[in-house]
This record gives structure tokens, C-alpha cells and sequence, in this order.
């Protein structure tokens, strides 16, 4: 697991925030964030924590609710000067049967939702987005695959989102790669692992350079 999660460069991963660091965070989210406008009531703000990268300035908070340990709320920004610049927002549902077997219910802040139980290994994904017309190009809907160095998904900074991927496709590919193993697999229920999975699915991937 250690060697998939290098590949997000965080030099902070899952730290709980200072009382200051709190306050000021606060203030912004609760200004900014639509989910918070109708569940911060519900949400634990004292219990934030903090992953960052050290490539596109990507800052990922992870908050809690106070009655459910199986609800989290996901904030995607950027890092602006000592003040965090709000992107993106996802609302994490999990429902957990025993350490190798649950599922996810991941929805965005834009009607985004996606659904995905795991067992013993095995993956499942349904695309709970409502469907909008897509181009296409001879009946198929194409995109430009760009993969990193390595020919993995996606390219070579935090960013892993193909040109015209949607996001539960470039979840699911996420997802396979670090899936390899059931060991892998089970630590897909674990919020930090997902919260680096959808933030990278949550904007565009950067191709590998040419030699």
C-alpha cells in the first residue's frame, strides 16, 4: 500500500490540525462549503485532519461526524498563502460488514454519486450520476488515454483524471491499480486511502513528458 500511496508525493498524511490552524479553517469551510450548509451541525470540527501534497499544491481535510463513524466529509483545495482556497467537496458514506467486506457511497458536491462494494478482494462499482448527453465520436464516447511514466493510469503529478474521463471511470482505474491484492483491497474502506483516490480523480492529469 505504502508504494501506490508514494505515487501522491504527501508529505503530511492524515494529521490532526492545530487549535489555530482550526479556527482559520473554520471560518473559510463554513462559509464556502455546500454541504456544511445543511449537516455542520452534524460535523465534528474538532476532529479535522490534514493530508498534503507536495506536487500541484493540492491540501485534502478530512471531517468527521459527531454521531457516525461510518460518515466523512471530504474537502479538496489549495493552499493559498496560508489561507485554503476551496475546489471541491465529496460526502463519503460507508457501510462496513467486516474488514474485507463493505461499501461506499461517494457523492459530490456537483450531484456526482457513485457506489462501490468491495468483497474479499473483489470490487464492484454502480454510477448513481444522473446521466447527461456525452459526445461522441461514431456512436462510441472516446477520450485520449494519457497514463504516467510507468504506463499506469493517469500522469505524473497528484492530478489523475484523463482528458474527457469521468469521474467514476478514473476511480475505477484508480481503484484496480491499487487493488492488486486483498490486503490492498481492504484498505479501501479506510477514509485517508479514499480521500487520495477521489481527490486525484477530481481534476486533470498532466502527461508524461517526451524525451
Amino acid at each position: 500500500m505504502q508504494t501506490y500511496l508514494a505515487k501522491y508525493k504527501t508529505d503530511i498524511f492524515n494529521e490532526p490540525l492545530s487549535n489555530i490552524d482550526k479556527q482559520l479553517l473554520n471560518t473559510i469551510i463554513m462559509e464556502k462549503s455546500n454541504f456544511l450548509k445543511t449537516l455542520s451541525s452534524q460535523a465534528d470540527l474538532a476532529k479535522i485532519t490534514k493530508t498534503r501534497s507536495t506536487i500541484d499544491n493540492i491540501t485534502i481535510y478530512l471531517i468527521p461526524f459527531k454521531n457516525s463513524a461510518n460518515r466523512m466529509l471530504l474537502l479538496k483545495g489549495l493552499d493559498n498563502n496560508g489561507s485554503f482556497v476551496l475546489t471541491s467537496e465529496y460526502l463519503l458514506d460507508r457501510e462496513v460488514q467486516n474488514e474485507k467486506k463493505g461499501r461506499i457511497m461517494i457523492t459530490s458536491s456537483t450531484k456526482e454519486k457513485l457506489l462501490v462494494s468491495y468483497n474479499d478482494g473483489g470490487k464492484a462499482y454502480q454510477n448513481l450520476t444522473p446521466q447527461k448527453t456525452t459526445t461522441s465520436v461514431n456512436g462510441k464516447v472516446s477520450y485520449k488515454a494519457i497514463d504516467d511514466c510507468e504506463g499506469n493510469h493517469g500522469g505524473v503529478n497528484f492530478c489523475q483524471r484523463e482528458s474527457g474521463e469521468s469521474f467514476s471511470a478514473c476511480y475505477k482505474a484508480e481503484v484496480d491499480e491499487f487493488c492488486d491484492a486483498v490486503v490492498s483491497c481492504a484498505a479501501l474502506l479506510y477514509w485517508q486511502v479514499q480521500a487520495l483516490i477521489i481527490a486525484s480523480c477530481n481534476c486533470s492529469a498532466t502527461l508524461c513528458p517526451e524525451n
